[in-house]
């Protein structure tokens, strides 16, 4: 594991420094060398494409994100659920490493990875929290939108749903219908 976490550290620095560049890059690094190594075509984003970190790991994953992301994903399927209270959790551990690294958390775009079950069936939402965490985005419609506005007024600036089968037509549509067409 630590290995893992070092390479996707040194990884992490590396693609920011590529995507920041105005030229070719060196880079001697444990994992990875690079000479004279040319991003082509370049980032069309200004100043440079978002690189977005995932996860839920305190000591490492965060620190990484402190360090070179700029899109932190909480992932709501790590086994712990999604309650606001996590959330809260997370950012504390966050913003305690960007002060660390001398880095202003709100340069940081907040999104959530979450599981999504629209239901007013309870032993499905009991089911469901029970095999992802309580807290997991499960509920009935006007539950689900309360839940989103909740973190949304926390900071949170984008939630990805999944936990709806590829091809499952209806479920899509119901939650742009039901739950997005609420936020616009």
């Amino acid at each position: 594991m630590k290995e893992r976490q070092d390479r996707f550290q040194e990884a992490c620095e590396l693609i920011r420094m590529m995507f920041t560049a105005d030229g070719p890059v060196d880079y001697n690094g444990t994992y990875y060398q690079l000479d004279q190594a040319p991003l082509s075509p370049g980032c069309y984003q200004k100043p440079h494409t978002p690189i977005m970190v995932g996860g839920t790991g305190e000591r490492r994953t965060l620190r990484t994100l402190a360090m070179f992301g700029d899109v932190f994903n909480l992932d709501g399927w790590a086994g712990q659920g999604m309650s606001m209270e996590i959330y809260r959790h997370k950012m504390n551990v966050l913003e305690k490493h960007c002060a660390d690294v001398g880095r202003d958390p709100a340069e940081i775009k907040k999104t959530l990875l979450m599981p999504l079950l629209i239901t007013d069936d309870k032993a499905r939402i009991e089911r469901f929290q029970q095999s992802l965490g309580k807290g997991s985005m499960a509920g009935p419609k006007n539950e689900v939108i309360d839940r989103i506005g909740e973190f949304e007024r926390e900071g949170v600036a984008e939630i990805m749903f999944g936990g709806i089968r590829t091809g499952d037509v209806d479920s899509y549509q119901r939650v742009e219908q039901e739950i997005v067409a609420a936020f616009d």
